[in-house]
């Protein structure tokens, strides 16, 4: 933006000990302002970056901004239908999709069979997508990871926000505590149960009920400059449960997310930065059929125990991110128990929970090659150290390139190629929504998946910066090695 003052005259009267004893008399003022659009970008491919207000003005889904419907209008990304809360992004599987909150992992992001995010958009400071060109800080996805951050802003008073959808209604508070601490808490509940009693007609035959609600907490405390602490919490729960009166037939479905993280960012000065990040997630599903005397169930869970340590370091054109990750997992994977009148009995025969320990390390540095030549290279080593029946280790190095040339500030081209690996896999049972998907860890019979993905890129932004263009040529293979 530039700022034209103009001023015709000015005239002022002092004394001899240098006192004002008139005012500075100006006759007349003129200010004009052009407003300048921002240069192009060129972020569509490697990473995505909502607006969370921006969100709020675009169509909602009964009366709720809903982030990964949002996500699913981004180039690249697909779904297989409205009952499906899976994103198929480049090629690549829904199960090759990584959802963070906080850095802390989510391993169902749907409520109600698909059709709701567990995201609450009020509660969520800033979102990110990230494809093709997947800096070497994350691991364990093939295709994209979804990162949404949680950070409660300072506000001199309490604030209120709320939202009433058709099916669902959520509220958000903030509090300020003190002068540089904040907290933000959210819940959302769903009535549709209430208007499903209205619906069904034959309720002395089929009577189904459904329920969803989730919480969320942020505490974000600002000790001095150089310190800030974030802690973040979500918990959510979907419970189904249909009564079949004429087969005399119950069956119920529940299934759970929870995630804690304690983020410690420290600023040791202008070049130096320090993130630690500790976290705990856990989901589980569990389905419950009742036939007369016999009844069967099919249950799993995934919990994790992790940590994240990164340092960065920046000096003029170079810019250096390095650090270390580990995550516990404990996995149970789905296996029927059934108990008929005939005698049959296998609830307690199922198997135990199965471990596995990932340890990665990372480096990348960005350099600024000339003022038209960006490089960014980066090296993640990742294993996977299982002990189930078998002990055993697999392990590989993820190298990721990428070099941009922009000839001017209206016209960019890049070209990226990045090697991703995953350790534990998605078996997907049903492909409408339900939640019987469950997850394996590698084993001795089980190999990881990598991924290989090649991207080429161009951009022109047009019509004084308020119009881009871009199109995408990209390749992905995944192998099991």
């Amino acid at each position: 933006m530039t700022i034209i003052i103009k001023t015709e005259s000015q005239n002022v009267v002092r004394d001899t000990s240098n006192v004002f004893i008139n005012s500075i008399l100006l006759n007349g003022v003129d200010i004009t302002a052009e407003k300048k659009n921002k240069h192009i970008t060129g972020s569509m491919s490697d990473m995505v970056k909502l607006d969370i207000k921006n969100m709020q003005n675009m169509p909602q889904f009964m009366g709720t901004v809903d982030l990964l419907r949002t996500l699913q209008l981004m180039p690249g990304v697909q779904t297989s239908g409205e009952m499906n809360s899976g994103i198929y992004i480049r090629g690549g599987d829904s199960s090759h999709n990584k959802f963070l909150i906080n850095d802390a992992t989510l391993y169902n992001p749907s409520h109600m069979l698909g059709f709701f995010s567990i995201f609450n958009s009020s509660h969520v400071s800033n979102a990110f997508m990230m494809n093709s060109f997947i800096p070497a800080e994350y691991g364990g996805q093939l295709s994209s990871v979804i990162s949404v951050d949680c950070e409660a802003e300072e506000h001199e008073g309490i604030k209120l926000e709320g939202n009433i959808g058709i099916i669902a209604s959520q509220l958000t508070m903030s509090i300020p505590i003190g002068k540089k601490n904040s907290l933000k808490v959210s819940g959302r509940k769903t009535y549709i149960g209430a208007l499903m009693e209205l619906i069904v007609n034959d309720k002395n035959r089929f009577k189904p009920k459904y329920d969803f609600e989730d919480y969320n907490l942020t505490y974000t405390g600002r000790f001095n400059d150089k310190n800030k602490i974030t802690i973040n919490g979500y918990i959510g729960n979907d419970k189904l449960h249909m009564n079949e009166y004429y087969y005399q037939t119950t069956g119920e479905s529940n299934w759970r997310n929870y995630a804690i993280s304690a983020k410690w960012d420290y600023k040791v000065n202008d070049r130096l930065d320090m993130k630690n990040t500790m976290y705990a997630s856990h989901y589980d599903n569990k389905i419950g059929i009742s036939f007369g005397s016999g009844k069967m169930i099919m249950d799993s869970k995934i919990s994790d125990l992790g940590y994240k340590g990164k340092i960065k370091f920046s000096m003029n054109r170079l810019k250096l991110d390095g650090g270390v990750d580990f995550i516990c997992h404990n996995i149970l994977p789905q296996y029927p128990g059934v108990n008929t009148i005939l005698g049959v009995n296998q609830e307690n025969v199922r198997p135990g929970i199965m471990k596995m320990y990932e340890i990665s390390a990372y480096a990348q540095t960005i350099v600024k090659v000339t003022d038209k030549i960006n490089t960014s290279i980066g090296l993640r080593y990742s294993s996977a150290i299982y002990n189930n029946e078998r002990k055993g280790m697999y392990k590989g190095f993820e190298p990721k390139l990428k070099l941009e040339y922009l000839p001017n500030g209206n016209t960019r081209y890049y070209i990226s190629f990045a090697t991703q690996k995953q350790y534990v896999n998605q078996v997907m049972v049903s492909g409408i929504g339900m939640p019987t998907d469950f997850w394996l860890p590698v084993t001795k019979d089980i190999p990881p998946q990598t991924s290989y993905n090649m991207s080429l890129g161009f951009y022109k932004s047009l019509l004084d910066n308020s119009l881009e263009i871009n199109a995408d040529l990209y390749y992905n293979t995944s192998l099991s090695l």
